[in-house]
């Protein structure tokens, strides 16, 4: 049996792998996001359509933001895979994270906390005709969408150099026999820890922090950054590794942090997609808290599902930064503050030109500070917005 909780999933190698386990006989249920499988990528309604063997679930009331699998074999054995990795085609060329556990008590608590979902209706069944509507929805509103900022595409971006790919061993410097897949015992305890509890959780191992190690995709949460501030004006020595990309976002805080004295180094290339903090405690225990959760206060607000796992033990804490030292190798570190440029808002189309079934409002003002955005639920559940207003940041 297999169960899969996966935000995004697009890999032709995986869904291969997926469709021969049904094949096989293998009873696979797959949890997705509804914005991710509504996508013209997604390979989740193929997956939906291609066996009985195969139950698909959506959520659509919040962003389903797990990266998870849940294995149980032939033996009844069991193990769970999760971190940052998205089951996609370019997740493989991001600095990424994935974790195995075999512990029995953790993957029971995994799978119950999977399967609430479903039996809870957060995930409902598959719906094929729903999402034929929404795409006859959207193909029938783009014709008249305006296309306002066509320089809005890498505005603040950076230049990212793509990541050389590793070299192959032939065949024949492959080992000979089957591979070894036996698990490697990292963490001597695991916890998956409780979502509406994880920042007070983060907070507590911050403080209780003799040295902090960060590799983060997203950082916005004012709140974990004056703990950070804090651990690190008391003498505790804290150290980041951002995404570069997001660490120019409006509600970023790696400048904040930066101004601070704490250190952070940014890649050059590609992604930092990894969400994990290398902690030592003041009692000297190593762990790592690791998952799909970014420091973020939609997370610890409830509209996305996550999860974070607190890992226990010298050799995960090893591993954690081998990873942490990979790729630092391959960043700089940020020792200019970050220009927060002032948006250039574009002029709108007179309201009269544009389609009355749409509304639009400023992103920001001129100050770089986001506006609050609203929205309303038609009848049958689509999302209309007011486009009179429409303004985009763009490029200076």
């Amino acid at each position: 049996k297999i169960v899969i909780a996966m935000y995004c999933l697009t890999s032709e190698k995986i869904v291969k792998s997926l469709k021969q386990a049904a094949d096989a006989g293998a009873e696979i249920t797959i949890i997705a996001d509804w914005g991710q499988v509504k996508h013209a990528s997604s390979r989740i309604p193929e997956l939906a359509a291609y066996s009985t063997n195969i139950k698909v679930f959506v959520v659509a009331s919040k962003t389903m933001h797990l990266k998870v699998m849940h294995v149980e074999y032939n033996d009844g054995s069991t193990a769970v895979l999760s971190g940052s990795f998205n089951y996609s085609k370019s997740a493989t060329s991001h600095e990424e994270e994935i974790t195995r556990n075999d512990d029995p008590i953790y993957c029971k608590n995994m799978l119950k906390r999977l399967c609430v979902l479903v039996t809870k209706k957060t995930a409902k069944p598959f719906d094929r005709d729903a999402l034929e509507k929404y795409k006859a929805r959207r193909e029938s509103a783009d014709s008249d969408v305006v296309v306002v900022a066509s320089s809005f595409k890498g505005a603040f971006s950076p230049t990212r150099h793509p990541r050389p790919a590793p070299t192959k061993p032939s065949p024949s410097s492959l080992p000979s026999g089957p591979l070894d897949a036996s698990p490697i015992p990292l963490a001597r305890a695991a916890v998956l820890l409780a979502q509406t509890s994880l920042e007070h959780d983060l907070i507590t191992y911050i403080r209780n922090a003799k040295k902090i190690n960060i590799v983060m995709y997203s950082f916005s949460s004012s709140g974990m950054a004056d703990e950070l501030i804090a651990a690190h004006e008391a003498g505790t020595p804290v150290f980041i590794i951002a995404d570069r990309l997001q660490s120019l976002g409006l509600t970023s805080q790696i400048e904040r942090l930066r101004a601070s004295g704490i250190p952070i180094f940014r890649n050059k290339s590609d992604m930092i997609h990894c969400k994990c903090f290398i902690i030592e405690s003041k009692d000297e225990e190593k762990m790592v808290i690791s998952g799909s959760a970014n420091v973020s206060s939609r997370v610890y607000d409830g509209h996305n599902i996550e999860q974070s796992s607190c890992l226990v033990g010298e050799e995960v804490y090893a591993k954690f930064m081998q990873l942490h030292d990979a790729i630092l190798k391959e960043a700089e570190p940020l020792r200019d503050p970050i220009e927060l440029r002032t948006p250039t808002l574009t002029a709108a189309r007179a309201p009269e030109e544009m389609s009355a079934a749409h509304t639009l409002t400023p992103l920001a003002d001129a100050t770089n500070t986001p506006l609050a955005r609203t929205r309303k639920v038609g009848s049958k559940g689509a999302l209309t917005y007011d486009t009179s207003k429409i303004s985009c940041i763009v490029k200076p």
